[in-house]
């Protein structure tokens, strides 16, 4: 719905709230422009009682005119109307809950919340509710009475709080079961995802918390330089000890004192799998240091 230019002034923010002390000061100050809202409003209501097949219009601004304890949120932009959502205080209401008991409530109510057809699926309703939510001292959403709600605030409800659990009432309110629960047990409102910047940070954070760890004393680092070559040539026998932490290089003729038996490393050039080879058992018996060597490399 278009906003008159002459009328714009009173909308100036995003989203505009209404309710019998705003409409009572257009209409002193500036009869022909209460006289435009008016007609704006009153579309907007024709709009959601059609959306929702009702039988009578449930907003207008005579009926806001003189209700005391309701409130119209009117969401514009760009010179139009896209959305209302309309709360009232005020309505005794009697709950059945699952257990049989009865309990007399005085629930902030959502009277009307409608979407123009051609604005939906834009976030014009969460950010209506949303900014209903803040200047009701951030309500939480379970404690909100939906009057004779359609499916799709039925379904804009659940997937924004995660409401769906209510007991039928013959009065047509929609009160779930979290209303009950005090408000320390109630589930917090599912904030916004966290950006990919602070997701990309946290992981920088952890790996290098994990780089700065200190090895293993069990765990012994190999570098074998060249790559191309697949076995240390004869002359850099070393002699290797289980409980030493040095890093041999290949081709390095630096050694260690002889505390224990010589070995020699052999690669795997398909597995890249170093092993090593006791020279001094092997010395003794060339062929089967060779057989050993050929399944090694198969």
């Amino acid at each position: 719905m278009e906003i008159p230019k002459r009328c714009r002034q009173y909308f100036t923010d995003t989203i505009t709230v209404i309710d019998h002390a705003w409409i009572d000061k257009i209409r002193k100050s500036n009869l022909d422009a209460y006289y435009k809202i008016a007609s704006i409003i009153d579309a907007m209501g024709e709009g959601s009682r059609k959306a929702q097949n009702l039988s009578k219009v449930l907003t207008s601004l005579k009926i806001l005119e003189y209700a005391v304890k309701q409130t119209l949120y009117v969401f514009s932009n760009e010179g139009l109307v896209k959305g209302i959502l309309k709360m009232g205080y005020g309505k005794k209401l009697f709950i059945r809950r699952r257990n049989g008991n009865l309990n007399e409530l005085d629930p902030l109510c959502c009277l009307d919340f409608y979407v123009n057809e051609n604005c939906q699926r834009q976030g014009v309703g969460k950010q209506l509710f949303e900014f209903m939510r803040k200047r009701e001292g951030h309500i939480h959403p379970a404690r909100i009475a939906l009057d004779r709600p359609s499916p799709k605030l039925l379904g804009f409800v659940a997937k924004h709080y995660k409401l769906k659990s209510f007991f039928p009432q013959s009065n047509n309110f929609v009160v779930f079961d979290a209303y009950f629960t005090s408000p320390s047990t109630l589930s917090p409102v599912p904030s916004k995802k966290k950006s990919k910047k602070a997701s990309i940070k946290v992981e920088e954070t952890t790996t290098r918390k994990r780089v700065s760890e200190p090895s293993s004393p069990k765990t012994r680092k190999i570098s074998l330089q060249p790559a191309n070559l697949h076995e240390l040539p004869y002359d850099n026998d070393v002699p290797v000890s289980p409980n030493s932490r040095q890093t041999y290089q290949m081709g390095s003729s630096e050694s260690v004192s002889t505390q224990e038996n010589t070995y020699r490393l052999i690669r795997n050039p398909i597995t890249n799998h170093v092993t090593r080879v006791p020279l001094v058992h092997y010395k003794t018996d060339p062929n089967e240091l060779e057989a050993h060597m050929k399944r090694l490399r198969l």
